[in-house]
């Protein structure tokens, strides 16, 4: 593990790729929000590049699939 790496997880208390991981799915879920782009458009804009793990991903830290979580938070 380089030091980045502990110095990061000591820091933050998560790994760094779970930070960006993070991110990339709070940042999907405020596309959803204020956009209605198609899913697949919402998860490429957010840095995923297979749809299949964007969806594993942010059901797996959401507890709702992309267009669950669109349907019950932002009504569409």
């Amino acid at each position: 593990m380089s030091q980045f790496s502990r110095v990061f997880r000591r820091e933050q208390g998560q790994s760094f790729k779970q930070f960006v991981l993070g991110y990339r799915i709070d940042r999907a879920c405020e596309q959803m929000r204020r956009s209605p782009a198609l899913l697949k458009q919402v998860g490429f804009d957010a840095g995923f590049r297979d749809l299949a793990y964007f969806s594993r991903a942010f059901r797996r830290r959401m507890g709702l699939s992309p267009s669950g979580y669109r349907a019950a938070r932002c009504g569409q």
